[in-house]
């Protein structure tokens, strides 16, 4: 006669069962019941990009650039011709640019037309040599009577000059490339205003801005 197993003994019977079932669904998906290394590594490389912004700057200008043009007593005369403030120095250059540096403009800092206008009433409605004001020269030329302009001397450092040097003067009422540099050093471009009177120029105060602005090129 056989006598039945209790029922619990049922139970321990099949733990082993189920467990190797278990085992068996994990091998399946990949898993291990034994020590396994890390895997190798997987190297890969990033690249990244920076953008720099070209750099310039004017690192310094002379005292005869910032305290504005004075003339004592002017000769009114045909013959007067080069009658020229005191030099303006400006110094300027680009850190990053390499060979090509960067440039000098010179302009008249606002508005239009001459850039030597009258601000007294003395001269105000005089119509020699034209209302109010000097006139402006064409580029690379002596100032004839009348006139008011910018020239400038040899640059020296880096600096490599796109007016001539010969001492004709330039007008500074439109924007005009003056010099530039060549290399990663700054280069220095020195200027005097100059004016030739009209011999009936009227007496009074003529007033003159300009700016000198550096950019990559």
């Amino acid at each position: 006669m056989t006598t039945a197993a209790p029922r619990h003994m049922k139970r321990l019977t099949a733990l082993p069962l189920l467990l190797l079932l278990a085992l068996g669904i994990a091998a399946a998906a990949g898993h291990s019941t034994t020590g396994e290394a890390d895997a190798a590594p997987n190297p890969s490389t990033v690249g990244t990009t920076a953008v720099i912004s070209k750099e310039v700057h004017i690192t310094s200008v002379t005292a005869a650039c910032t305290t504005g043009v004075t003339w004592g007593a002017l000769t009114t005369s045909s013959a007067s011709t080069d009658q020229s403030t005191a030099a303006c120095a400006v110094a300027f250059g680009s850190n990053n640019n390499g060979t090509t540096g960067a440039k000098l403009e010179v302009q008249k800092d606002s508005g239009g037309g001459s850039t030597f206008m009258c601000i007294t009433a003395s001269c105000a409605a005089a119509t020699t040599p034209a209302t109010g004001r000097f006139n402006d020269p064409t580029a690379n030329t002596a100032l004839a009577d009348g006139q008011a302009g910018i020239k400038m001397a040899a640059p020296t450092g880096s600096g490599t000059a796109d007016w001539t040097t010969a001492g004709n003067f330039y007008p500074v009422a439109t924007a005009s490339q003056a010099c530039h540099t060549t290399a990663l050093t700054d280069g220095t471009c020195t200027f005097t205003f100059g004016v030739n009177p009209d011999p009936t120029q009227a007496a009074g105060t003529y007033v003159g801005t300009a700016r000198f602005t550096a950019t990559a090129l």
